[in-house]
């Protein structure tokens, strides 16, 4: 099977999971907006919102390097792997004691302490799930990684169905994803089994290559954490949870629509690492990255246009009339989806050729960048300036990383290929 019909068939299976869990998504995100209500919702996203600032602690960079360093020592693997889960189960423990600690200092006082400590412990099992995530993506089967997900999105409508009928307080939802995320953890589990081994008695060199391999990039990802949600914390800190919740409802979408192209780098990252290790592999690795960039290019190009027209559509279908500023902000926030696609390669490229050191300085930038506007604008011109701000943090994101290409390799994608790629990949899948 050559490179192309690997991305795609691993892109399928991911898209697949994405396309089921976002229908049973609908049906989530309606029951919780029209049971708690904007207000209500704002508690629910600064909570998650809040927690997810700390997950980036519990997974530092381990996931990518991970996947990279399985896919460069098939040998290994077994190692790799179980260093990767005590490592990422450690720094996980880590990040819910910062995170309580931490939470009382910020003044909010609205929001029950318990459900913040509900949504830290959830730091621990997400880290737990993507553990197995690792295996799954280095191997290349994505088709297992579906299940893992499905099963979670199932198991959380079910509680939160229970949580609605029996009118239960905003806690019983965080305990609900705490209990779905725990049966898709075993779930995970049983089907990793057959695929490879968990050595847990691995040798301490390895789990310290691995943390000092993700040292840089677990700097790089909790900047990029930070600056993709301390809006949100700003936002709450100068107005109110129903501003929080129109602002959480797009931004929910807009997540949900940048996992498309999270799902093929996913696919290709393995290929990338294992021909970027090589200067005899340099060749195959420009090729595959100039594939991955046009195929992302044509998504992105498609994410735009599209949700900026159906943004009314998306809001309406998951939400009640009491949210419908959303697709304002939703319609803002889908200029940012061309340069959020791109940067999954250009990002991830650097990270494959083992610069994620010069990668921490793209997310850096965009930190400072980030920030700094937000601080300025959102007291003014609230959500608005979030959407805004979204936008410039990208294109910075894009610009830098691109330069830093040019830097050490001399290398820039093409802009004007990907017609070729499209035509190309669709002859394959005609001719099937």
């Amino acid at each position: 099977m050559n490179t192309t019909s690997i991305i795609a068939k691993n892109t399928f299976f991911q898209i697949l999971s994405k396309v089921i869990t976002s229908l049973i998504g609908l049906l989530t995100r309606k029951l919780l907006t029209n049971y708690l209500g904007p207000a209500g919702f704002g508690d629910y996203v600064f909570a998650l919102t809040y927690s997810s600032l700390f997950s980036s602690i519990a997974d530092w960079g381990t996931l990518v390097i991970g996947v990279r360093e399985a896919s460069k020592n098939p040998s290994l693997r077994p190692s790799i792997f179980g260093a990767s889960l005590v490592g990422r189960l450690v720094l996980s423990l880590v990040a819910f004691l910062i995170a309580i600690v931490v939470f009382p200092l910020l003044g909010v006082r609205d929001i029950p302490f318990s459900v913040i400590i509900i949504s830290a412990v959830l730091i621990i099992f997400f880290a737990l799930k993507a553990s197995f995530g690792i295996i799954f993506e280095t191997l290349l089967r994505m088709d297992n990684w579906l299940l893992v997900e499905v099963s979670a999105s199932i198991f959380t409508l079910i509680f939160f169905l229970i949580s609605v009928i029996f009118q239960l307080p905003l806690i019983s939802f965080f305990l609900s994803l705490l209990g779905a995320t725990s049966l898709s953890c075993l779930c995970a589990f049983w089907l990793s089994r057959p695929l490879t081994s968990i050595n847990l008695n691995f040798s301490p060199s390895v789990l310290k290559k691995l943390l000092a391999e993700a040292l840089p990039m677990g700097a790089a990802l909790i900047m990029f954490t930070v600056y993709n949600r301390i809006d949100t914390i700003i936002l709450r800190h100068y107005r109110s949870a129903s501003e929080v919740g129109l602002y959480g409802l797009a931004y929910f979408i807009y997540e949900n629509i940048i996992l498309v192209a999270a799902y093929v780098i996913n696919s290709a990252f393995p290929l990338l690492s294992r021909t970027g290790s090589e200067l005899s592999q340099r060749d195959n690795f420009r090729r595959i990255y100039q594939k991955t960039f046009d195929l992302l290019l044509i998504l992105a190009i498609g994410a735009v246009v599209s949700t900026y027209l159906l943004s009314p559509f998306f809001v309406r279908i998951i939400s009640s009339p009491d949210f419908m500023y959303s697709s304002t902000l939703l319609r803002i926030l889908s200029f940012s989806l061309f340069f959020a696609f791109l940067n999954h390669i250009t990002g991830f490229g650097l990270i494959a050729l083992g610069k994620q050191r010069a990668y921490t300085l793209a997310t850096l930038t965009a930190l400072v960048f980030n920030i700094g506007f937000n601080i300025i604008f959102i007291p003014r011109f609230g959500a608005v300036a979030c959407a805004l701000i979204t936008i410039g943090t990208e294109l910075t994101v894009h610009v830098v990383s691109l330069i830093i290409t040019y830097k050490y390799f001399k290398f820039l994608p093409s802009w004007i290929s990907f017609p070729r790629t499209f035509v190309y990949t669709l002859k394959k899948y005609v001719r099937r």
